[in-house]
């Protein structure tokens, strides 16, 4: 397969990729309006053995690679989840610190969560988070770097579709923050998966940051007030700054760790 062959696939492989996890979306909740709970959950969670599938197939014709390049070797596939999961706390702990030292932001535990909701934002969070990377590091960003043979430019590629596909407009210059908080996020997700040559790395970091931000354990008075709406912009340009600083620091010292001969092949 030439190399923009290698390319073109992207688009319907993305395609593919979220129609496995609309499907794998759209019966659950069927059966929970018809009261199968259960047996919905059990269904949501088809996405991931589903995505291993998809992403193996993918690269095992494409581009030639096992799946464990992907994820790496499974007796340590805990130390690359221990740092990408500290890591992201790391993340969330300084954007609650300075948004305590610059807003009317105060901790308080937020007693209108319910654990049933908590566990089902964990849940979802973490079949999100597994597919994204699976997709998007696993094999989009694998791809470009195997057909163009530079980290830097599969990096910013993959980076572009992951911020395309998940962008959507805040009110005012909040836009510009969420595009570069996903963008910068891709890059960052990459380096994680470059160095430690592991998909768990990434999956650690993304994941925490998405679920803390998701279940919003704390909060001001009530998440509709306008203290509390500026205190989500701020959030985002503080985790923004603090992503953008992430990527530029680990590029420096990271950097032989990032070159095409030290990257999972």
């Amino acid at each position: 397969m030439s190399n923009a062959a290698k390319l073109l696939i992207i688009i319907p492989a993305l395609s593919g990729a979220y129609l496995i996890f609309t499907i794998c979306g759209l019966f659950p909740n069927l059966l929970v309006k018809q009261g199968h709970i259960f047996y919905a959950n059990l269904l949501t969670l088809l996405v991931i053995p589903l995505t291993i599938i998809f992403v193996w197939f993918l690269n095992s014709k494409i581009n030639q690679i096992s799946l464990s390049s992907i994820t790496g070797p499974a007796r340590t596939f805990y130390k690359p989840l221990l740092f990408g999961t500290g890591l992201g706390i790391l993340i969330f702990t300084i954007t609650l610190v300075c948004l305590f030292f610059t807003s009317e932001f105060a901790f308080r535990i937020n007693t209108t969560l319910q654990v049933r909701a908590v566990i089902a934002i964990l849940l979802t969070n973490a079949v999100i988070v597994f597919f994204e990377e699976f997709i998007f590091r696993g094999f989009i960003f694998t791809t470009i770097r195997n057909v163009t043979s530079k980290t830097w430019i599969a990096m910013v590629l993959s980076s572009l579709i992951f911020t395309v596909v998940h962008f959507q407009k805040f009110t005012g210059n909040s836009w510009v923050f969420l595009f570069l908080f996903l963008f910068f996020g891709g890059i960052l997700f990459c380096i994680l998966f470059s160095r430690f040559k592991s998909i768990w790395a990434p999956i650690g970091t993304h994941f925490i940051v998405n679920a803390l931000n998701g279940t919003d354990l704390f909060y001001l008075n009530n998440w509709f007030d306008v203290v509390d709406q500026q205190s989500t912009v701020l959030a985002l340009q503080f985790q923004t700054i603090i992503v953008v600083i992430l990527v530029v620091a680990f590029a420096i010292f990271w950097r032989p760790y990032l070159l095409i001969n030290r990257s999972p092949a």
